[in-house]
């Protein structure tokens, strides 16, 4: 019993930790409202995928986080010591930005490794083989890829080419709402929907 609970308590700390040290840009994303818009502009890079390996383990990395301090946001650079979960990405299509190689490593922070599991509400996870699209912001400081708004741009891809969150199917309305859709179209997220508009805010770019 005793055992468990300490068990317990790691987990926590782990979760506690996690959350007071998010990086910079999942703050932003987060800020943006599922904006979808936002995350193209905002974002390095973003990928069309096949996930074909993933694994955690504990890690030490130098990276940029946020902090609040006298009513401002100021960034600096702390080590980071915990749990992360690397994705390894086959690149089916790159959506945006620029990237030559044929498969990239996402990390995100969490995981389970070695009998403690240190997961955060903002996590996302991929099973192998599952496609997906992530929109991703290179970490200069630990050279590193992450999602740039954790779960909330980190989609999975339906058989269908729906775009969804979570692990029940393309159900989910709430990526509709930065969406536009003509009349008697479908309402959901496709991956086309997402090319679109990544197409119209390059063009929008090229004109300014």
């Amino acid at each position: 019993m005793e055992k468990y609970s300490q068990i317990n308590v790691k987990i926590y700390i782990l979760v506690l930790i996690t959350c007071l040290f998010i990086p910079f840009a999942v703050i932003s994303g987060i800020s943006a409202n599922n904006d979808l818009k936002t995350y193209i502009k905002k974002s390095d890079l973003v990928v069309h995928f096949k996930l074909i390996d993933k694994y955690s383990k504990k890690e030490s990395m130098l990276k940029t986080f946020a902090f609040l301090e006298y009513g401002e946001i100021i960034e600096k650079d702390k080590i980071s010591t915990g749990i992360y979960t690397t994705y390894t990405l086959d690149i089916i299509e790159v959506l945006s930005g620029s990237y030559n190689e044929k498969t990239i490593d996402v990390k995100m922070s969490g995981g389970c490794y070695d009998g403690i599991c240190a997961t955060v509400s903002i996590g996302y996870d991929y099973s192998l083989g599952q496609e997906g699209v992530i929109f991703l912001k290179y970490d200069k400081t630990s050279g590193n890829y992450f999602s740039y708004a954790a779960t909330f741009s980190a989609y999975k891809v339906s058989p269908d080419n729906i775009l969804f969150r979570g692990e029940f199917g393309p159900s989910n309305q709430e990526v509709i709402k930065s969406v536009d859709y003509n009349k008697g179209e479908k309402p959901s997220l496709t991956l086309n929907k997402l090319k679109k508009m990544i197409f119209h805010e390059k063009n929008n770019r090229s004109v300014k």
